[in-house]
């Protein structure tokens, strides 16, 4: 089983158990960098840090304007 996997099975299993689930640093940025893209207007931080945002919004221009649902016909 690889890491990812471990990852998502605590967190799934934390809400059942009501027990945390302990990420490293690399599973919140994951986690972080998900919330940035699919943001549609506001980010906060508890400790004003928007560095991750700023970046993946420098490197994906795109992330900027925020998921638009569109309609096929």
């Amino acid at each position: 089983m690889t890491n990812d996997e471990d990852g998502l099975l605590l967190l799934e299993k934390a809400p059942r158990t009501g027990h945390p689930a302990m990420y490293t640093k690399d599973n919140v940025e994951n986690f972080n960098s998900l919330q940035v893209a699919r943001s549609e207007r506001y980010i906060f931080s508890s400790v004003n840090d928007f560095s991750l945002a700023e970046e993946m919004v420098q490197t994906h221009p795109n992330l900027r304007c925020g998921p638009r649902a569109q309609v096929v016909s």
